[in-house]
């Protein structure tokens, strides 16, 4: 029900989608929760607990994408759609590009999110 457990549960599943999940990929998760969904501290805790159980029980990402478009458009306007992008290709290319199947799950998050 909450756009921040969805974008940390998008964001631990598409850092899955490059390697095992490691302590720094969660600190950074948690950042961007903190820094730019202004998320408290239990409430990014639940979340980051929900996002590693539920990253495993999806075998696509792109599944995840098309479960929490429509509480992130009904929640979000266009500036806090593109900050979610923004985080979203941060965790998924940190100085190097995305995996064939990051890419594919982004480009399906910024047409869901920022339809032309």
């Amino acid at each position: 029900d909450s756009p921040g457990m969805a974008v940390a549960t998008l964001l631990y599943s598409l850092t899955a989608l490059r390697r095992p999940v490691t302590l720094t990929d969660e600190d950074k998760i948690d950042t961007l929760l903190e820094t730019v969904c202004r998320m408290k501290k239990q409430d990014r805790e639940d979340s980051m607990a929900f996002a590693a159980w539920a990253s495993g029980q999806v075998a696509d990402t792109g599944e995840i994408v098309r479960r929490f478009l429509p509480i992130w458009t009904d929640a979000l306007q266009p500036p806090e759609r593109q900050e979610l992008i923004d985080m979203a290709v941060a965790v998924a290319s940190p100085g190097m590009e995305p995996t064939d199947a990051q890419a594919a799950v982004l480009k399906r998050l910024r047409e869901g999110l920022l339809p032309r």
